[in-house]
């Protein structure tokens, strides 16, 4: 049995008579235009990788892990399709039966199962609802992992792509379903968030906010990886190319935090937990032979090389053929305003019925230039809101997303890990509830 990382959180596992691919990503230009693929695959290796795939497994509906152009071209109709009823669940399904793939299943977290002939199929609950930081759990968290038992190998192989060990409860009631896998993959950096590269800071407070912030994520994933006790650890789903606006600070940052270096990530979770621990890239494999310990076969990569390979990619993308479609629509200044007028009832509305208690307010700007105000309580001011006594979140964008969004043409969730926003926020608090609700600001 082989384990392959193919790009991102791309896992394919190929056993003696069948293959499994967990949240396969290979389009590029998602998020508005703005993520391509890292590292860069040729098209006849995906084909190849792609070939006569089974199963298909997907953890959360975030697109670069249920990305429908990816499975439409590499993925026949006889796939099976497995999903986890987590939040946003029935987007993914229907979305599937609506392009021909008829064959889904849905697990629910910690009791269902999928029996293969290979394999055992589980899926594990949103461990990741409290945050890097300490904040009020969240309800509405997307993501998931997966539990795959090899029945030959008698190996528990466990992918949790972005569902990050951060909460400790709730690996702990997990903890029977989660303990003692052959191994563990997890996301290691929170380079795919837009805090704090699309933010009014300078270079040494975006150094500072990552190293603090991805001191934190390891304190809490290790602490939670020393209960769960894993034999093997794998870093992956944390990477790609960003292109676009804001892009170029994000290239300048990301060498200089630790993390961009996910073999030194391996190797210091792997001394910290006491489990083996391995970065892979596509060429790569981990393998698993009956009755064997888990061995590897890797090639030799050199950081510097790939961070120059993203910078000069990033710098190779010339044309935007996002911006080009809408460029010429021309957007005024009180069309936005009136497009908010209307979504911020929508979004009040959306308070009570998912309970949720925004303490920021939405100023939105385009270009620098004042538009309007959304309140706490969804009430809409065209009058700047930024007093001394009030926390407020500042949405910098071009007009014609900004349209876009407020007419459900576009995902705030997409834009917001998009490069095409700039964001302040005072103070600098995180909430989540303000940035759930700001999905339901729309027509």
């Amino acid at each position: 049995m082989l384990i392959q990382n193919l790009t991102n959180a791309s896992i394919l596992i190929t056993g003696e008579r069948e293959k499994i691919i967990i949240d396969p990503w290979f389009e590029d230009g998602i998020y508005l235009g703005t993520w391509h693929n890292f590292p860069r695959v040729s098209e006849k290796k995906l084909q190849d990788y792609m070939e006569n795939v089974n199963y298909c497994l997907i953890t959360h509906l975030h697109k670069d892990h249920f990305n429908i152009e990816s499975i439409k071209k590499y993925l026949n109709k006889s796939t099976k399709f497995v999903l986890p009823k987590v939040f946003g669940y029935q987007v993914m399904f229907n979305s599937l039966k609506s392009n021909g793939f008829e064959d889904v299943v849905i697990l629910d977290c910690g009791v269902s199962m999928l029996e293969t002939n290979e394999f055992s199929i589980q899926s594990i609950e949103p461990l990741n609802t409290s945050g890097v930081i300490d904040v009020t759990t969240n309800a509405l968290s997307i993501d998931a992992g997966f539990i795959v038992y090899s029945k030959k190998h008698s190996k528990k192989l466990i992918f949790l792509a972005d569902n990050n060990l951060y909460d400790l409860e709730k690996v702990k009631k997990n903890l029977e379903l989660l303990e003692s896998p052959d191994l563990i993959a997890f996301a290691y950096s929170g380079f795919a968030c837009e805090y704090p590269f699309k933010f009014k800071f300078n270079d040494k407070e975006m150094v500072d906010i990552c190293n603090s912030l991805e001191k934190i994520r390891f304190k809490k994933q290790t602490k939670c990886l020393n209960l769960i006790k894993p034999k093997n650890i794998l870093v992956y789903s944390s990477e790609f190319i960003p292109v676009h606006k804001h892009s170029k600070k994000w290239l300048e940052i990301f060498p200089q935090i630790w993390t961009s270096d996910k073999f030194k990530v391996a190797k210091k979770y792997s001394a910290e937990c006491g489990a083996i621990g391995f970065a892979m890239y596509p060429d790569d494999k981990l393998i698993f032979e009956y009755n064997e310990e888990i061995s590897a076969d890797f090639k030799k990569i050199d950081k510097n090389n790939l961070i120059k390979e993203m910078i000069d990619y990033a710098g190779s993308i010339q044309s935007d053929s996002y911006y080009d479609k809408f460029c010429e629509e021309g957007t005024s200044i009180e069309e936005i305003v009136e497009l908010l007028r209307g979504a911020s009832q929508n979004y009040k509305n959306s308070l009570l019925r998912n309970n949720l208690s925004p303490s920021q307010v939405l100023n939105f700007y385009s270009n620098g230039f004042y538009i309007g105000s959304v309140s706490t309580d969804g009430e809409l001011y065209t009058k700047n809101q930024n007093g001394k006594d009030c926390n407020f979140l500042d949405i910098d964008a071009e007009l014609f997303l900004l349209k876009r969004l407020l007419l459900n043409q576009e995902h705030w969730n997409d834009a917001s890990l998009s490069m095409r926003i700039l964001w302040n926020r005072v103070p600098d608090i995180y909430c989540s509830d303000t940035l759930n609700a700001l999905n339901y600001l729309r027509n």
